[in-house]
C-alpha cells in the first residue's frame, strides 16, 4: 500500500505547500454484493468497518491517498451457524480532486476521490470445507467533504463504492464482479 501511494504521489504533481493528513474513521458496509461463495448470503448486511486514510492535499485541485479499510464479520449474518469467522480488507491507492482552498475559505471542502487496489477476502466456515481466502483487484470512487474543527484537525466525512474486478473468464465478467459494496465514514483528520 505504501509503494502504491508512493507511485501515485510521484506521478501528481502537488504544489510545495501541500499538507500530509491522516484520518482515522469509523464506518458502516452496506449494500454489498458477493458472487462468491457466500454461504450465509451476509455480504448485504450493514457491518461496522474501521480504517484510515492517509495522504496529501494542498491548497489547490489534486492530491493524493492511500485508503484501508477493515470489515469484520463481512459475509455473517446475526442468526447464521454456518461462517465461522470472515472479513474484508480493502487497501486503495486514489486521486483526489477538491475544491481549491480559495473557493471554500474555512468551510467545508468537497471532494470527489477515485483509484485503485486490492480488496482481501476471508471466509472460513464451520466444517472448513469451503474456506476462501482471494485477493481482488479493485477499484473504488466516492466523494464527500471536509471541514475544520481547529487548526490542525478537521472532520471528515465519505461515502464511496468499491468493487472488484473479475477477469478469470468472460463467464464471470458477464455476470458482474465478485465483490462490491458501499462504505458511509466519518473521521477527525489530523494535519
Amino acid at each position: 500500500m505504501a509503494a502504491l501511494a508512493l507511485v501515485m504521489t510521484g506521478a501528481v504533481a502537488l504544489p510545495a505547500n501541500a499538507d500530509f493528513f491522516l484520518t482515522p474513521f469509523a464506518a458502516i458496509k452496506f449494500a454489498g454484493t458477493a458472487r462468491i461463495v457466500d454461504l450465509e448470503q451476509g455480504a448485504s448486511n450493514t457491518k461496522f468497518a474501521l480504517g484510515v486514510v492517509f495522504g496529501e492535499l494542498g491548497d489547490g485541485v489534486l492530491g493524493v491517498e492511500g485508503d484501508v479499510t477493515y470489515v469484520p464479520r463481512f459475509f455473517e449474518r446475526a442468526t447464521g451457524s454456518l461462517i465461522a469467522r470472515s472479513h474484508v480488507l480493502t487497501a486503495m491507492g486514489n486521486i483526489i480532486v477538491a475544491l481549491p482552498l480559495s473557493q471554500t475559505g474555512y468551510s467545508l471542502r468537497p471532494f470527489l476521490s477515485g483509484g485503485g487496489g486490492l480488496l482481501l477476502v476471508s471466509i472460513d466456515d464451520v466444517l472448513g470445507i469451503f474456506p476462501i481466502y482471494r485477493n481482488f483487484l479493485g477499484v473504488n470512487v466516492g466523494g464527500g467533504a471536509v471541514g475544520p474543527l481547529t487548526n490542525v484537525v478537521d472532520v471528515r466525512f465519505d461515502l464511496r463504492f468499491f468493487k472488484s474486478l473479475t477477469r478469470e473468464n468472460e463467464e464471470r465478467l458477464r455476470a458482474g464482479s465478485a465483490l462490491s459494496f458501499w462504505r458511509a465514514a466519518i473521521g477527525l483528520t489530523i494535519r
